[in-house]
Parts: C-alpha cells; sequence; structure tokens
C-alpha cells in the first residue's frame, strides 16, 4: 500500500513532464531460488514490470516507458550492506533527450539601428 501511494505521487510529477522513463527493479543480495529456478534476477525485473503497470494506471502513458529492467543485486544503494534491506528498491529514471519538442530556430530581423 505504501508503494502503491508512492508510484501514485511519482506519476504525477511524471505527468508533468515530456521525457520517456526507464523503470528499474533490485534487489538485495540474499539469494532468491525457488523450484522453479525463480530467482533475484526474476523477481527484481517482476518488481519493475509491476512499478510500470502501476505508473499507467495512476495515468502515465503506457508509451513513455521505454525500458523495464531486472537488475537483481547488480548495483546496490548500499554497497557495504549487500544483503541489506535497502537495496530492494524501484529506480524511475526520466531519460534525457526524449520526448522534448524539438526547438526550431526562429529568424528575426536585425533592429533598424543594425541595417
Amino acid at each position: 500500500l505504501h508503494t502503491r501511494r508512492l508510484l501514485e505521487q511519482v506519476a504525477k510529477i511524471i505527468q508533468q513532464t515530456r521525457q520517456d522513463l526507464s523503470i528499474s527493479g533490485h534487489t538485495d543480495a540474499v539469494p532468491f531460488i525457488s523450484e522453479g529456478g525463480y530467482s533475484n534476477w526474476e523477481l527484481s525485473a517482476d518488481r519493475a514490470n509491476a512499478a510500470r503497470r502501476w505508473l499507467i494506471n495512476y495515468g502515465v502513458a503506457a508509451d513513455r516507458v521505454t525500458r523495464v529492467v531486472g537488475r537483481a543485486e547488480t548495483d546496490p544503494l548500499f554497497p557495504d550492506d549487500p544483503e541489506g534491506s535497502g537495496n530492494r528498491r524501484l529506480s524511475v529514471v526520466l531519460l534525457r533527450g526524449t520526448g522534448e519538442v524539438p526547438v526550431t530556430p526562429q529568424v528575426r530581423e536585425l533592429p533598424s539601428v543594425l541595417r
């Protein structure tokens, strides 16, 4: 419930921008392995994809999400504590250079004093 509320607030901010999004899911370094081979990789990818669905549910245009990635434990927020729960997270990044309205150069006349 806390994460959904947070994503709702993030969606409101994103809607005020034009950039495309990249969403990454992260886990801690504690191995998560099930009988079916479900691991930290699948867990982190599912975490990112769930965030994508919630952001869209809260009004972010689906075509703005251009990347959904599972990072597992490869990029810890707290490298000195790789097994710490603080490494379980989402990263939502606005991608620079995307979604911007192209600027067309305007031709201006020189002021009469400069002609």
